[in-house]
């Protein structure tokens, strides 16, 4: 089949998030199968279950038979049945997403093991002409289960966290063949009669369901923009420098003056930064404006230019002090040609110190506020100049906080004041 380049979205990956990226493509039909449960007990029921993914713009019909061993690792035969007697037609919608379930039932006779496989036999119909894909080869974008239909979220749970596998088996061609998943069978228990069960198949998203985020962005680029326009450098210092102080006055660590404003002066540079943040060598989307832009994806109301203020000291204000955060880290190991740990662990550590300010049992220190916020504020502080402001007092500010800390300092702490007063020579020299 020859697919026409593409104009059309493309569709979030539905079968990756729920596999694990699992997949085996048929012409532009993806699937993946397990067994429901993975373990079963001999003389107990359970599932084939087939995820299917409709990559094209037309209908598919996905022609499933169940696949499972004829003989038991002891070579002892029928020791899986069903009553599936013939084939299983699904037919997918254009971009659909479902799965399959098939019946059966493991004997009594079966001897225990893991090494059975079993799965789907499938065979592709492609129903429309000049079909075009909706999916990449890659099945996708990646999937935001917040943007999945609510009504529908509870169906995927009975397939979550299932064993998916698409290992070929046998022949192959691009529109059959066999695809399984292993099964571990235990020893056999005790179980009634079989419950009488039926093939059947749900559907978990349709076109219908596709929400092009992209477009949703750009509809609220304007309203974006008219936030931005409003925090002018001098609002945004001052609204950040009084809801720093309350924050951590809360928090039970009073800031001294010099200090909150270096903190407030770190995060009005990320702010003006807008949406490309420069990390160690890299470039990253900044936490405080995905979160605009998620606003903006389905809240686009609330972001009118007299909120501005306060969405910054609000629903923007730990996304932006974590953002300030990893940057003062990135800039301190610029400068100062320290290593303070891994992404990883930087990142954890700002968690910590946002949690901290929200109420958490961790307390906040010195050593907390400093590293990276106030020695990252140091930086920023020629970068961030206001209007009228003297540079050079606003770091004796800093040096005045630092006196008035001297009891603070001890082994542990005394190489961030070696460091702050390092900093605040290099700032008065600039």
């Amino acid at each position: 089949m020859t697919n026409k380049p593409s104009a059309a979205p493309n569709y979030p990956d539905i079968l990756g998030a729920l596999s694990g990226g699992t997949r085996h493509s048929f012409d532009a039909l993806q699937v993946a199968v397990s067994p429901r449960p993975v373990r079963v007990e001999g003389g107990k029921p359970f599932s084939i279950i087939v995820l299917l993914q409709n990559c094209l713009n037309v209908d598919i019909d996905a022609v499933i038979v169940p696949e499972f061993p004829e003989v038991d690792t002891a070579g002892k035969k029928n020791i899986i049945t069903t009553k599936l007697m013939k084939p299983l037609r699904i037919g997918l919608r254009p971009g659909e997403v479902g799965y399959a379930e098939l019946p059966l039932q493991v004997t009594h006779q079966a001897t225990p093991g893991e090494g059975y496989q079993v799965g789907a036999d499938i065979t592709v119909e492609v129903k429309g002409r000049n079909p075009t894909r909706v999916r990449d080869a890659n099945g996708g974008i990646p999937v935001v289960w917040d943007d999945f239909p609510p009504e529908r979220q509870p169906i995927l749970e009975p397939i979550q966290g299932l064993g998916y596998a698409a290992t070929p088996r046998g022949r192959m061609t691009g529109r059959s063949g066999v695809v399984t998943a292993p099964l571990m069978i235990l020893p056999a228990a005790i179980a009634g009669l079989p419950p009488d069960r039926k093939p059947n198949y749900v559907s978990l998203w349709t076109s219908a369901d596709y929400v092009d985020v992209t477009a949703l962005i750009q509809a609220g680029k304007p309203a974006i923009e008219g936030i931005l326009k409003k925090l002018t450098r001098t609002v945004a210092f001052f609204a950040l420098l009084k809801q720093t102080q309350t924050l951590f006055t809360a928090a039970r660590y009073r800031l001294w003056a010099g200090e909150a404003v270096m903190i407030a002066k770190l995060m009005v540079q990320v702010l003006e930064s807008g949406e490309a943040l420069p990390i160690g060598a890299s470039t990253v989307k900044p936490r405080w404006y995905a979160a605009l832009e998620d606003m903006a994806k389905k809240q686009t109301a609330s972001l009118k230019p007299g909120s501005a203020e306060p969405l910054l000291i609000g629903r923007l204000y730990k996304h932006l002090l974590y953002d300030a955060a990893m940057f003062g880290f990135s800039a301190l190991e610029a400068v100062t040609r320290e290593d303070f740990g891994t992404p990883e662990e930087m990142a954890e550590f700002t968690e910590n110190l946002i949690h901290s300010l929200e109420g958490g049992n961790l307390p906040l220190d010195f050593s907390r506020a400093y590293l990276p916020l106030v020695l990252g504020g140091i930086i920023a502080n020629n970068v961030v100049v206001m209007p009228s402001e003297r540079a050079n007092e606003t770091v004796n500010l800093l040096h005045y906080a630092l006196q008035q800390r001297a009891d603070e300092r001890d082994d542990y702490t005394d190489f961030i004041f070696a460091m702050a007063n390092d900093l605040l020579d290099r700032a008065l020299m600039s």
